[in-house]
């Protein structure tokens, strides 16, 4: 029961990445690991696929690519965000991957983002891999903490932030 991930290497230039469930199965070829760090909480990987380009892996699920990553934090950004008229101070509880702040920072009226990340390699092997998301990880209205998002809500004083968001 449950989904279980291996990596399938028949030669050097056939590479697959598989991922099944009892009725299902996501496959994917690539060219190899390009990062792989087993962290205090995790394992995480950045793979080179040749249709979606580098695709992070936690504990063996595919977290994004970076082909369709815009999918998910969009959807999971630009809803709250419309809804909100007066949003000054947002809380991304997850998000080591930039994906989300990212969106967050194309409304003007946003003027500080908090991003609480448990996990320091997510953010390196994104960093350093996947810029496209992490790059708004550097900006100067984004402040990166590294903790536990819920050790880190419990010490929040209600009315901190107009918005929370968990990417998780």
């Amino acid at each position: 029961p449950g989904w279980q991930a291996e990596l399938l290497e028949t030669n050097q230039h056939n590479i697959w990445f598989t991922r099944r469930e009892r009725d299902i199965a996501l496959s994917l070829r690539h060219c190899g690991q390009i990062f792989i760090c087993n962290s205090d909480f995790q394992k995480v990987e950045i793979l080179d696929t040749y249709g979606f380009g580098k695709m992070l892996v936690l504990d063996g699920t595919v977290t994004c690519t970076e082909r369709d990553e815009f999918v998910y934090h969009e959807m999971i950004t630009h809803v709250p965000a419309q809804v909100h008229p007066e949003i000054h101070r947002a809380l991304v509880v997850g998000g080591g991957d930039g994906g989300v702040a990212r969106e967050l920072l194309r409304y003007s009226r946003i003027e500080h983002i908090d991003v609480v990340e448990i996990d320091q390699a997510v953010v390196e092997a994104c960093s350093k891999h996947l810029p496209i998301l992490a790059d708004a990880l550097s900006d100067q209205r984004v402040n990166l903490i590294i903790d536990d998002g819920v050790e880190f809500l419990r010490r929040v004083e209600n009315g901190t932030y107009d918005l929370i968001l968990v990417d998780a």
